[in-house]
């Protein structure tokens, strides 16, 4: 019904100039007019009512079709608001379609006999009914439910119904970022650094979840790779990852390095770490550097006559973008969110993640981020006492 005020200003007009659209019954009841009818009421003029009986079942719609036909001609809204008046409606259209349903199975008539057409979908019904998408009244539907407070600003034409669910989604989207960085700080990590030469390690039942690193990668590094992969077929876990940033001059040799039966890893996949902003130029080779790969291995689990498909955790995307720390603290520092995607996709919270070498800490900074155990090494004892000041 309209506010009191505007119901007066009506019940004026209707007393002034007479009532020009009559009020509209339907098997005695008022199908439309509620406010015409209590401003004659009120202007003291007698109302003038039109029986659609006939009509309606003339032209076989609905009171509820005929009713929305005649506001939708009236007023001039656009697709959020139809879609909002769509959505009022929705519950009332599908109660009808159960009993619609019903009497489909009772031959297409109700318990009073009188006979019903299927309809279909709800929302698809609804949705051709005010001219806009099933799609559209069912964000409408949601809107109302997830935040009234938009969805009357839709309705008054005050913000389309894209903006407020885009509004929505990105509440949802913060409030989920939220709580999960919430859970991973709750979450009790450690971050364990130590000055060590992977080459002479020598551990005794440490094992990891993933080895997650960036080690050296020019000609005279290539026998530290022949090390990581003894390092990582010792310590990994079965099941286990090890991923590696490296560069490409010397790839063709990092792999078959790395694949040599005696390490007992399978190769899996490459990811692309792609930089913005500066990019290295290898002048020999006529090459500006714009990326790197990481080389990700599997430690496949023993006894299978046929080695199993192993995959992710997480789905991976195998291109992640970054850029250069602005102020490095290390030569050959990274971001921790240049890691962070395959910290997230290699292991589970509360794993046990290593990098030999640590250099910075960027990696166990993701892990930690990310709600990780973590273990750095390093042989440069200046880069250690520095992770150390990080993490203290």
């Amino acid at each position: 019904m309209l506010p009191e005020a505007e119901l007066r200003r009506l019940a004026a007009d209707i007393k002034k100039r007479g009532l020009i659209n009559p009020i509209l019954l339907y098997h005695g009841h008022v199908l439309d007019g509620r406010n015409r009818l209590a401003a004659c009421q009120l202007a003291g003029v007698d109302p003038q009512f039109k029986a659609v009986d006939a009509e309606l079942e003339e032209r076989g719609v609905t009171a509820l079709e005929y009713v929305v036909s005649l506001n939708l001609r009236r007023r001039q809204l656009n697709p959020g608001q139809q879609a909002m008046a769509a959505a009022a409606v929705l519950p009332e259209w599908t109660t009808l379609g159960k009993l619609t349903r019903k009497a489909n199975l009772r031959g297409g008539r109700r318990p009073d006999g009188a006979k019903v057409r299927h309809r279909g979908r709800s929302d698809m019904q609804v949705g051709k009914l005010f001219g806009v998408s099933p799609r559209y009244v069912r964000l409408a539907e949601k809107l109302v439910k997830d935040n009234p407070d938009l969805a009357e600003k839709v309705q008054r034409g005050e913000m389309t119904l894209s903006r407020a669910v885009r509004l929505v989604r990105s509440a949802e989207q913060e409030k989920a970022d939220a709580e999960k960085k919430l859970k991973n700080q709750r979450r009790k990590t450690t971050v364990k650094i130590l000055r060590v030469d992977m080459r002479k390690s020598k551990l005794a039942g440490e094992q990891f979840n993933l080895i997650l690193t960036d080690p050296p990668y020019s000609r005279n590094d290539l026998p530290l790779y022949d090390h990581l992969g003894q390092l990582a077929g010792r310590t990994l876990v079965e099941g286990g990852f090890l991923a590696v940033l490296t560069g490409q001059q010397f790839l063709d040799q990092l792999l078959m390095v790395l694949t040599k039966p005696e390490h007992g890893l399978q190769y899996l996949w490459t990811v692309c770490l792609s930089f913005s902003g500066s990019h290295g130029r290898k002048p020999g080779l006529g090459i500006i550097n714009a990326w790197r790969p990481f080389l990700i291995f599997v430690k496949p689990r023993p006894g299978k006559s046929k080695p199993p498909q192993y995959k992710p955790i997480e789905m991976l995307i195998d291109l992640v973008s970054t850029k250069l720390p602005a102020l490095p603290t290390h030569k050959w520092e990274q971001l921790p969110k240049a890691f962070e995607p395959l910290v997230t996709s290699l292991s589970n919270p509360g794993d046990t993640v290593l990098d030999p070498f640590a250099g910075s800490g960027a990696v166990l900074e993701a892990c930690r981020s990310t709600g990780r155990h973590a273990v750095g090494w390093d042989i440069d004892s200046k880069a250690v006492d520095q992770m150390k000041a990080r993490f203290r």
